[in-house]
């Protein structure tokens, strides 16, 4: 019933479980070469630094029980179906 009026929402064991996309935590960081047209047409202007450092998104692992809703990234939603269905 929930699937049909919300995307991102079930059940599972008698909990609504919600899929929150935004649940997600800093990864581990690491640095990317500039290009030439970066170093010399970016703001602050900085050509002699030749790489920048990114830090990428990941899926979080923890699940956040709020009365009868679960609150998760998909991901760990999937995982937990898998687990209960198996």
């Amino acid at each position: 019933m929930f699937n049909e009026l919300l995307p991102g929402v079930g059940m599972v064991g008698g909990f609504q479980v919600v899929e929150d996309l935004s649940m997600t935590e800093p990864g581990e960081p690491y640095e990317v070469r500039r290009s030439w047209k970066e170093r010399l047409f970016s703001r602050p202007w900085r050509p002699m630094r030749a790489t920048r450092t990114l830090v990428p998104q990941v899926p979080s692992r923890k699940v956040i029980l709020f009365g009868q809703k679960i609150i998760a990234h998909p991901s760990v939603v999937k995982e937990i179906k898998r687990q209960l269905a198996g």
